[in-house]
């Protein structure tokens, strides 16, 4: 491999990096905000 196609995969790969880290976030807001919506609800 040469020096510019190491630049695009690793660009990929971090691009790839922040949709996955977006996602594990996303889903943690969403696992957070239904475990404070069921805690409020059995009140």
């Amino acid at each position: 491999m040469s020096l510019p196609e190491d630049e695009v995969v690793r660009a990929r790969q971090r691009k790839a990096a922040k949709t996955t880290a977006m996602l594990l976030f996303a889903f943690i807001a969403l696992t957070f905000f239904i475990t404070i919506a069921k805690m409020t609800v059995n009140r």
